[in-house]
């Protein structure tokens, strides 16, 4: 397995640091781990085919493709990176279907239960109207990719410093 390791990262065109960081593991694991001086852990294997889309099977036997293949649609993306059964997507499928008059309506009730539980401690308070909600997504997302950039640097400048 670990040959299959050196190899993934070598066609990922990787260093070792890089290939680590992306595991949250140091250069020097993922060296030991290419030289068989380590024993490679069920985290780090789980991590590796999760992180870089690889399957199992090769990763342990060397048999078959090296990659999963890629999700056919948006639906299957999602379900595949937020673990979703059967349930979860059948639930995507039917509200990817509805109109807006629909939606509006789900979402007007979904805000009801909300507010009617008393239980709204913590939560923001709701917009009025789907738009108004995807909006305040919007809006949302938006700040949290900036406070994700900013770390990220703040993290550079502090190895580049240290």
């Amino acid at each position: 397995m670990n040959e299959r390791i050196k190899e993934l990262r070598l066609k990922l065109k990787l260093s070792q640091e890089e290939f680590g960081d992306k595991l949250g593991i140091t250069k020097a694991s993922i060296s030991r781990i290419e030289k068989a001086q380590v024993k490679i852990t069920e985290s780090n294997i789980l991590a590796i085919c999760r992180e870089f889309n690889v399957r199992r099977e090769w990763l342990e036997t060397g048999e078959g493709e090296m990659f999963e293949p890629e999700p056919a649609t948006l639906i299957d993306r999602i379900v595949k990176e937020q673990n979703l059964g059967p349930v979860g997507r059948k639930f995507l499928e039917v509200i990817i279907g509805m109109d807006e008059r629909d939606l509006n309506k789900i979402y007007q009730f979904m805000r009801a239960l909300v507010l009617e539980s008393g239980e709204s401690e913590g939560i923001p308070p709701l917009p009025e109207t789907l738009d108004e909600a995807a909006k305040a997504v919007g809006q949302y997302a938006q700040e949290e990719y900036l406070r994700e950039a900013e770390a990220e640097d703040d993290t550079k400048a502090s190895f580049s410093t240290a």
